[in-house]
């Protein structure tokens, strides 16, 4: 795969005290900010982020808060369409939620006339800080774990638990295949796979999310930035991955296995495979993403590769209404007379 530079040609977004912002192009932005190693780093946290890249969202940083001695620097993303925009704001891992301003987040939202906020943060613990009320809130949850697999060091392998590592070895015995594809047949059998799991999870009561649709998934594979790979017993695929990466960290997007890719083991085998594939092109980490509550099972799952372990909040709001929406078409024909 061909890896993009991060935040190529972003924006630089200062706040110039109260509720007042301006938007500045720089180049070679990590070498201008002293927060440099943080900010590339803190990429590796968020799934959203790194598929907002790939999607060619407008990254920003957003300085939102600043003293004597220290800045904090927010990623932001947004995607502007003829009806809707989004903006998506991603705030740098904390120890807790409180060490970091949220108060900036819907006036710099009503400022940008989006119709679409989603914001999120990182922290080590859980945290009973929130983002900002609003009667425009969609949706929010708080401190769902998330799971990431340092791929650095020799012993990244190590921490992997007894059960994992028994089903590693009875996975290798059977000598699956891996292959990869991007036709047609590969991504309905990757849905197909997909279907099985989340069946398998609710006959164990644990909740589950609706499937990514065959669409969403011809789109990431079209960006280049993205593989589907699957075990085969025979000619016969029983577990289906699919992983993307941008600049040096990677992360799962979605998966499945059947029943008889279950008992062999397949899906310990085939994320294995991955992580070690990943690490040879020099990939530093490979986020497993959430898994909420009520997925007990998913949630050991994850963890028993000795992944880290963080926590995620999120919250989402919709301003999405007749005025917003002429705002932005005129916004848009601006544009274009400009231009």
């Amino acid at each position: 795969m061909n890896l993009p530079k991060v935040f190529e040609n972003a924006l630089l977004i200062t706040r110039l005290g109260g509720r007042e912002y301006r938007a500045v192009a720089t180049e070679g932005i990590w070498a201008d900010c002293a927060d440099s190693a943080d900010l590339r780093s803190h990429l590796r946290f968020s799934p959203k982020l790194a598929q907002n890249i790939i999607h060619r969202h407008q990254p920003w940083f957003v300085l939102c808060q600043e003293d004597a001695i220290s800045r904090i620097i927010a990623y932001c993303t947004l995607a502007r369409g003829k009806w809707n925009s989004s903006l998506f704001v991603s705030l740098p891992v904390a120890a807790s939620m409180d060490q970091v301003s949220t108060e900036w987040l819907l006036p710099f939202a009503d400022k940008l006339q989006v119709t679409g906020l989603t914001a999120e943060q990182f922290t080590s613990q859980p945290t009973m800080a929130t983002f900002p009320a609003s009667p425009f809130e969609d949706a929010r949850y708080s401190n769902v774990k998330l799971f990431i697999w340092d791929l650095r060091g020799d012993d990244w392998d190590k921490k992997m638990g007894s059960n994992h590592r028994r089903n590693l070895s009875r996975a290798r015995k059977t000598g699956l295949k891996i292959k990869t594809s991007t036709d047609d047949v590969a991504i309905l059998t990757h849905l197909e796979l997909t279907g099985v799991s989340l069946d398998r999870r609710a006959q164990r009561g644990e909740s589950t999310a609706l499937a990514t649709g065959h669409r969403e998934i011809r789109d990431i594979l079209a960006s280049g930035q993205a593989e589907l790979f699957q075990a085969l017993e025979g000619d016969v695929v029983v577990s289906s991955k699919i992983v993307y990466s941008v600049d040096k960290y990677s992360f799962y997007y979605s998966g499945g296995t059947s029943e008889q890719g279950r008992k062999l083991g397949a899906s310990h085998f085939l994320m294995h495979w991955l992580a070690s594939t990943l690490r040879d092109r020099g990939m530093v980490s490979l986020n497993l993403d959430v898994a909420s509550e009520g997925t007990g099972g998913l949630s050991r799952y994850k963890a028993e590769f000795g992944t880290d372990e963080f926590y995620v909040s999120r919250a989402n709001y919709n301003f999405s209404g007749f005025s917003r929406k002429v705002s932005n078409v005129f916004r848009n024909i601006s544009a274009r007379l400009i231009g």
